[in-house]
């Protein structure tokens, strides 16, 4: 989702300003040294740990007292969908039976899929981390994927915007992906998804 559908300065925003911001009023510190603070814990949590990707588990470890939910919803206006993705999901929608596969936090859902009116174009949305207990799109979690839709890898397409983790891993389970590039990067990619050609 994050750089596919909707850009990733929400999630910046969130991890890198909101968090410290919070942490250095609950711990009664400089907003700059609560920065480090956050960068050196999400650091030394392993990327692949579910937990890395939930806000919840992150206010608990730093003794954060607010209401998750209440504190994203006041930031939902900081995220954006690429300008033409609206117009491509209605379009697919209409072909194809389309299905969310995505690490995003379910926590999260509420303002990067449902305010924005993303949500109506999935038949289903699934949050590795929260559904699969899963930190990374690796193989276990499109052969999951796989046996949760009963579909055979010949079956579906999937498009995401990670040379390795979008492209490479579904691959090697059998699975036809498209790689979004949007800086045009990495030949065998597209920019945009108006260039899918489905």
């Amino acid at each position: 989702m994050d750089g596919t559908l909707v850009d990733k300065g929400f999630d910046d925003y969130f991890w890198f300003y909101v968090v410290p911001h919070l942490l250095s009023k609950y711990r009664n510190i400089d907003f700059n040294y609560a920065i480090e603070l956050c960068v050196k814990e999400y650091e030394s949590l392993d990327r692949n740990d579910y937990k890395w990707y939930s806000p919840t588990y992150w206010f608990h470890r730093f003794g954060i007292k607010e209401n998750v939910a209440s504190v994203i919803n006041s930031i939902g206006d900081k995220v954006k969908v690429f300008p033409e993705v609206k117009n491509v999901l209605e379009r697919l929608s209409k072909k194809y039976k389309l299905m969310l596969f995505t690490l995003c936090t379910r926590e999260f859902f509420p303002v990067k899929l449902y305010r924005t009116g993303l949500s109506i174009y999935f038949s289903e949305i699934i949050s590795i981390t929260d559904d699969f207990k899963l930190g990374c799109k690796s193989e276990e979690a499109f052969r999951k994927l796989l046996k949760h839709t009963k579909l055979n890898p010949d079956d579906m397409i999937y498009i995401g915007n990670d040379y390795y983790s979008d492209y490479l891993i579904p691959i090697r389970v059998g699975i036809k992906s498209i790689l979004v590039d949007r800086n045009g990067r990495q030949t065998n990619s597209i920019k945009s998804l108006e260039e899918l050609k489905l």
